[in-house]
C-alpha cells in the first residue's frame, strides 16, 4: 500500500481523525484516576517499572520482561503508550471488517471497546495490551489470506500471520487462546496445528487459564473481577443478540460458538468473543432501515458512553487509596499488621515498601489472631468471633482480631 496515496484520500483521512478522537475519549479519563491504572494486577508491573520491585511476574514471557524493562517510570508516557497500541489495534480491525462490508466494516475497530465485562484490557498495564496489536496483525493477515489446505505453503500471509501470533506469545501467554479461532481462519494449516500441540504438551496450564475452576476449584475460576457471573451472563445476551443469523460471516460462525462455550466457563475469555461480534456486526448493516442503524448508533454511543465514565472508577478506585491511607495511620499497639493478597500490589506502589502479601491465594494470611488485617469484605476467612472491624469503605476493609 502507497500511505501517500492512500491519505490523499479525504474519507481516509475523515476516518483516521475519527478513530483518533474516539480512542482519545477512551483513554483520556485515566487522567482523572485517584490511581493511575485499572485493574490490581497492573501494580504487579508498575512496581517494577518504578523500581519498586526487582521482578516481575514469574509467568511474564521474553519479550514481556523485555518491554517492562524499557518503559519509563512516567505515568502520561505509559498513556500515550496505551493510545498508540489502542488507535493500532482498532485500526487493524477496521482493516478486517472492511473486507466485509465497504461502507460500515470500519465499525468493527470502534466497537472492539464496547465489551462491558472485557474493555479494560486495553487499559490494563499488564502484558496482554502490548500483545493486542501483534494479534490484530495475525489475523487481519489470516482473515486476508487464501490457504486452501493444511500444508499449503505458497500463500505468504500464512507467514506474516505466523510471525505476528509468536510475537505475541512472546509478550503475553494467553495469546494461545486465539488457536482455536486461527486454526479455522488457517483451514487448520500445519504451523497452528503445531502451536496447538505445544499447548496441550502444557495441558494443564493451558486448560487451567481457558477454564481455571477445574483447576482450582469453582471458586478460584470466578473470583476475578472480571469474572462476575450476572455481568458475564448479560455479556452474553449481548453477544447472541449480535450474532444474528443475518450478521453472521461463514468463516467466524463456529469460532463463535467455541468462543461462546468458553465465555460461559471463563468470562474473562470473552474479550475474543466481542472481537469476532465486531467483524460480524457491520456485515448486514448496510441492509437495515435507518431507525436500526440510528438505533445501533444509539446504543453503542450510550455503552461507550458509559464506559469512558466508568475507567475513572474502576479498580483500584480512591476508596482503596483512602483505607490504606487509614491503615498506614493505626497505631498496632502490640497487634502485628498484614495486609491481604487483594491489595498488596497497590499497597506497595502507594507506600514504596515490597510487601510479601501479593500473588497467587496469599497462604501467608491465616492467622488473624492478634492482627490488624487491610482486607477485602467478601474475605471468608476472617474467624466469626474475636475480630473487629476498624474501617470499610468500598471492596476494603481493616478488622482488628484479639
Amino acid at each position: 500500500m502507497d500511505w501517500k496515496d492512500y491519505f490523499k484520500n479525504p474519507s481516509n483521512v475523515k476516518l483516521l481523525v475519527i478513530f483518533i478522537v474516539i480512542t482519545l475519549l477512551f483513554i483520556t479519563p485515566m487522567l482523572f484516576r485517584a490511581l493511575p491504572f485499572i485493574g490490581l494486577d497492573s501494580y504487579a508491573y508498575a512496581n517494577y517499572i518504578c523500581g519498586i520491585t526487582e521482578q516481575v511476574p514469574s509467568n511474564t514471557p521474553i519479550i514481556g520482561q523485555f518491554i517492562m524493562d524499557i518503559l519509563p517510570c512516567n505515568i502520561y508516557v505509559i498513556y500515550i503508550i496505551l493510545f498508540i497500541i489502542c488507535l493500532m489495534t482498532s485500526w487493524i480491525f477496521s482493516k478486517i471488517g472492511k473486507k466485509y462490508n465497504k461502507e460500515y466494516g470500519w465499525l468493527a475497530g470502534i466497537l472492539i471497546y464496547l465489551g462491558l465485562t472485557s474493555f479494560s484490557i486495553f487499559l490494563k498495564l499488564e502484558t496482554e495490551v502490548f500483545a493486542l496489536p501483534f494479534i490484530a496483525l495475525a489475523w487481519y493477515f489470516l482473515d486476508k489470506s487464501n490457504i486452501k489446505s493444511t500444508f499449503d505453503f505458497k500463500d505468504t500471509n500464512i507467514y506474516l500471520a505466523l510471525l505476528f501470533y509468536i510475537i505475541a506469545g512472546l509478550i503475553w501467554k494467553g495469546s494461545i487462546f486465539f488457536i482455536f479461532l486461527f486454526l479455522f481462519l488457517s483451514r487448520f494449516h500445519i504451523f497452528f496445528i503445531g502451536i496447538l500441540g505445544y499447548a496441550i504438551l502444557n495441558f494443564k496450564t493451558f486448560l487451567g487459564g481457558l477454564v481455571p475452576f477445574f483447576i482450582g476449584g469453582f471458586n478460584s475460576g470466578m473470583i476475578a473481577s472480571e469474572n462476575l457471573i450476572l455481568i458475564g451472563i448479560f455479556n452474553l445476551i449481548v453477544f447472541l443478540a449480535i450474532f444474528k443469523k443475518e450478521h453472521r460471516i461463514p468463516k467466524y460462525e463456529t469460532p463463535f460458538w467455541i468462543y461462546f462455550v468458553i465465555s460461559l466457563l471463563n468470562v474473562k475469555l470473552s474479550f475474543i468473543l466481542l472481537f469476532i461480534s465486531s467483524i460480524n456486526l457491520p456485515f448486514r448493516l448496510k441492509k437495515h432501515s435507518k431507525f436500526i442503524k440510528k438505533y445501533t448508533l444509539f446504543i453503542g454511543l450510550v455503552i461507550f458512553s458509559s464506559i469512558c465514565i466508568s475507567n475513572i472508577t474502576l479498580l483500584p478506585s480512591e476508596d482503596i487509596s483512602e483505607t490504606i491511607s487509614v491503615y498506614q495511620s493505626i497505631d498496632s499497639n502490640g497487634f502485628d499488621k498484614q495486609v491481604n493478597w487483594d491489595f498488596g500490589y497497590v499497597y506497595t506502589w502507594i507506600t514504596k515498601k515490597p510487601t510479601e502479601h501479593y500473588g497467587s491465594l496469599n497462604r501467608a494470611v491465616k492467622n488473624y489472631k492478634n492482627h490488624i488485617t487491610l482486607t477485602n469484605i467478601h474475605d471468608t476467612n476472617i474467624p466469626d468471633t474475636g475480630c473487629t472491624t476498624l474501617h470499610e469503605k468500598g471492596i476494603t476493609k481493616i478488622i482488628k482480631c484479639e
